[in-house]
């Protein structure tokens, strides 16, 4: 499996493995979404999580929408 672009080969920490892996580090990368941008993660490749968020619960707050695709073994409903 290739590295990706943040982790180059050779750098200390970073293995072709998950972050379960004793030998690697986790690699945390900041990511600020503005309004209509999407992010896809692929669950089956990475392990993500978000910052705490403290909504002002004014109608301005944005919600998470959660889509599964099928495939890959993953059941549709």
């Amino acid at each position: 499996m290739p590295l990706p672009e943040s982790l180059p080969p050779g750098r200390p920490g970073t293995c072709p493995a998950t972050v379960t892996h004793p030998g690697c580090r986790p690699l945390r990368r900041p990511l600020e979404l503005s309004p209509g941008d999407l992010l896809i993660v692929d669950n089956f490749r990475t392990t993500h999580a978000r910052t705490p968020l403290a909504p002002p619960w004014d109608g301005e707050e944005r919600w998470l929408h959660r889509v599964t695709p099928p495939g890959r073994g993953t059941p549709w409903p």
